[in-house]
């Protein structure tokens, strides 16, 4: 099946590259910026096309890789084009929005969301080789299709897709303010950030080693699990109010996932309480 896709940025240019790895029939790109589309089917050997109805016509599979705010828009402009989409398959790569909006086409549609984060386009294709997808909506054609692809993917439900993307949110964007809120502290003490990344990294790193090893409880370590209350009352008592705010929310859930006596329990719970102090 020939893929054209509607939005050449980072997704849509990295995945482009990926199905152009796996020998599948690129059409090209549009974009509203013909430049970029330009630019994509430039390094990917397909066609810049200047209109959507050109691209969906000449495609057999179309990709909706614009901003998530873009993608019903984009499906009013293909439903206005008054064409036979009943063999044309659809699918957008949003991790927030369900798919229902492309079954208004009344053709074949699916949401497939990687499981990783683009900061930035990648021409690598290997790129994809680790990723698990999130699928959503697919009939027997389309899980057939990615299937061939050899892609590894979960399906999940329209319903679910909110608490799904919100994780996703959580373990990539929230990491990272998690990290920068560390070299905060670090700055804090007169260590400029660069110098305090290059300093925590280890850590970092063999943190997200020992998740990947032994699961996040087996991983956890520090005061919380310790039941060390005197060195948790000595990172209070140094901190801003903001920092200590965020430091006694992540206080909270990190002790979720720790076991210890009941009284201890209750005094590590006691330092986390919102006014409980200050």
């Amino acid at each position: 099946m020939k893929v054209g896709f509607i939005g050449s940025g980072k997704v849509g240019f990295s995945f482009g590259m990926f199905l152009a790895s796996k020998d599948v029939p690129l059409t090209g790109y549009y974009n509203r910026h013909f430049e970029s589309a330009k630019q994509a089917a430039e390094k990917l050997s397909c066609y810049a096309y200047d209109s959507i109805e050109r691209l969906v016509s000449q495609s057999d599979l179309v990709a909706i890789t614009v901003n998530d705010d873009q993608i019903d828009a984009v499906v009013d402009t293909i439903m206005a084009l008054n064409m036979d989409l009943s063999r044309k398959i659809f699918f957008h790569m949003s991790g927030a929005h369900d798919c229902l909006s492309l079954k208004k086409m009344n053709a074949d549609s699916f949401s497939l969301h990687p499981l990783k984060a683009f900061p930035q386009a990648v021409d690598e294709p290997s790129v994809f080789n680790d990723v698990v997808f999130s699928l959503e909506g697919a009939t027997l054609t389309s899980r057939k299709w990615l299937d061939a692809l050899e892609i590894d993917y979960f399906e999940i439900q329209s319903s679910q897709k909110a608490i799904y993307h919100a994780a996703a949110v959580i373990v990539s964007n929230y990491l990272v303010a998690v990290i920068d809120f560390g070299l905060n502290q670090f700055k804090e003490i007169g260590i400029d950030k660069m110098t305090a990344k290059k300093a925590l990294w280890p850590l970092i790193t063999g943190t997200l080693s020992n998740i990947e090893i032994l699961g996040t409880e087996k991983a956890l370590t520090g005061p919380i699990v310790r039941g060390d209350c005197e060195t948790i009352e000595k990172h209070l008592a140094v901190m801003e109010a903001s920092s200590k705010a965020l430091y006694k929310a992540l206080g909270r859930h990190t002790l979720t996932m720790t076991q210890h006596e009941e009284s201890l329990q209750n005094r590590l719970s006691k330092l986390f309480e919102e006014a409980n102090d200050d």
